[in-house]
């Protein structure tokens, strides 16, 4: 039985500023795939991962996650499905800061409606994985870049998504997250996620199942 891809975007259209950006731009993202999106800045590589994520709205096209046409619901229920469904780092990170950072981690997990017991396993497991445990009762302003990015990525793993949108996430992070990120991303997909990450390194060495640029459209880089 052939299993119902996680995202589907149809012919999407969108300007921005008198700029085109998209124009009948198509993707599938199915379980179990990495897809990287390579672009210059200012291509569309953010605004593709906030339509994707449910934030931003197009002008033409569609945007399907798990076979439900996302045009067609309230918007209680796409704010439910992106909080139940979607993991979203932003570039800059997106905590609040007058949060700790454990605070930040836990906010999706509590109005998901998890139990206390849920919600201290699942970030103490993601806070030991990204190697942030001694900093999680701090504040994102009191700590590196490199570690607010972790805990921004934790903050979208804790919560066990299906689909996972990373914008240019080794730019602001350090090296021990890069590693981290690459020993976790192969165990999402292996559990059936599915992965969206964005780059301005056109060589970037990326975990990519499908590799494309953005231009307007998605343009693969495979042969």
């Amino acid at each position: 039985m052939k299993a119902t891809p996680l995202l589907e975007m149809y012919r999407l259209k969108l300007s921005k500023g008198g700029t085109l950006l998209f124009d009948g731009l198509n993707m599938t993202l199915k379980p179990g795939t990495i897809i990287c999106v390579r672009g210059r800045n200012g291509v569309g590589k953010t605004t593709l991962l906030k339509v994707a994520a449910l934030i931003e709205n197009v002008e033409e096209g569609e945007v399907v996650i798990l076979g439900l046409k996302t045009s067609k619901i309230n918007p209680q229920t796409k704010a439910m499905l992106r909080l139940k469904t979607i993991g979203y780092v932003p570039q800059e990170g997106g905590l609040i800061d007058e949060l700790t950072l454990k605070e930040n981690i836990e906010l999706p997990l509590k109005l998901q409606g998890l139990s206390r017991r849920t919600i201290e396993e699942r970030v103490e497991e993601i806070a030991e994985i990204l190697e942030i445990k001694h900093i999680l009762n701090r504040k994102p302003w009191e700590v590196s870049g490199g570690q607010r990015m972790r805990a921004a990525i934790a903050r979208a793993i804790a919560k066990n998504p299906k689909i996972l949108l990373l914008d240019e996430p080794t730019a602001s992070l350090d090296e021990q997250g890069v590693q981290a990120l690459h020993r976790l991303l192969p165990e999402m997909v292996a559990g059936g996620a599915g992965i969206i990450v964005t780059t301005a390194d056109p060589e970037e060495p990326l975990l990519c199942m499908e590799d494309y640029t953005l231009n307007k459209v998605l343009i693969s880089r495979q042969p």
